[in-house]
């Protein structure tokens, strides 16, 4: 009967190791591929192309897209804005480079927080704290939010 007793415990205790295991996995994939995205929006934004950034992004299942200049927006419309912006950006890229980043995680939002610096728009100087924070699901972005300092409006017409 000890033996029964102490098989169980044991199976439990491994099943339970597992889990664990499988978790910090899933969630070490997430924070790669959370970098992945910042990393491929942190080029783009250097004037380098948003290719690994968009690899990420799908319009099935997008849900949510947030830009202080362009406003708030769900399903299809988020991630038409989002593509709208990300091929505006392309066409006239900024030139800004990121410092001081800090990463946060709380299931699967990422929030990376980080100073910017260089130009933007048709050339105005930039210098600002920002906030990116991406939520993802099955390895692709779903929800990006972009926060910053003050922009002109009138530099991105």
């Amino acid at each position: 009967m000890k033996t029964i007793q102490l098989l169980i415990v044991v199976t439990v205790c491994m099943l339970t190791y597992n889990s664990n295991a499988q978790n910090k996995t899933t969630q070490s994939m997430q924070q790669q591929i959370a970098s992945s995205i910042f990393k491929g929006w942190q080029t783009g934004e250097a004037g380098g192309g948003y290719y690994s950034f968009r690899k990420y992004v799908v319009a099935d299942g997008f849900q949510y897209f947030s830009h202080p200049l362009l406003g708030n927006y769900t399903g299809k419309e988020a991630y038409e804005k989002l593509m709208s912006l990300v091929k505006e950006r392309e066409i006239k890229p900024n030139m800004l480079q990121f410092s001081n980043i800090t990463r946060y995680q709380h299931d699967n939002s990422f929030c990376f927080q980080f100073d910017s610096e260089g130009k933007v728009g048709d050339g105005f100087d930039y210098k600002g704290y920002n906030i990116i924070q991406l939520e993802i699901q099955d390895g692709k972005l779903i929800s990006f939010r972009e926060y910053f300092g003050y922009i002109n409006p009138s530099w991105f017409k």
